[in-house]
């Protein structure tokens, strides 16, 4: 999940659609823009960084070529973070509600 502890959220996640590369770089440093990279996402846990890049690829293999003729635009690639953070919150919400569930049957078995 995207975590809300600060101390682990020090990844800024950059892409760069000249290359098709992913760079995860640290907050506070200068960004690559000699080799086109832009910010897509400020402060990550470096654990969901990773996992939504090999995510997109397995997604798109292409991206792992060196001499692939066009790779996904920075807006695309936002959108494609967009349904990464989405699906992860309809995973956290379903974990949220097994778990209401579970100890509302405890309570309601205990009372």
């Amino acid at each position: 999940m995207w975590h809300l502890k600060f101390d682990n959220m020090n990844i800024r996640l950059e892409y760069s659609p000249v290359l098709g590369q992913f760079n995860k770089a640290e907050a506070t440093d200068t960004p690559d823009v000699a080799n086109g990279f832009k910010t897509l996402c400020c402060f990550v846990d470096t654990y969901r960084a990773t996992s939504f890049i090999e995510a997109i690829q397995v997604k798109y293999p292409d991206l792992k070529k060196q001499n692939s003729i066009s790779y996904l635009t920075l807006s695309e690639m936002k959108q494609e973070l967009f349904e990464f953070i989405e699906e992860d919150i309809k995973l956290l919400d379903q974990h949220m509600n097994t778990t209401f569930k579970r100890r509302r049957s405890l309570l309601n078995n205990n009372s």
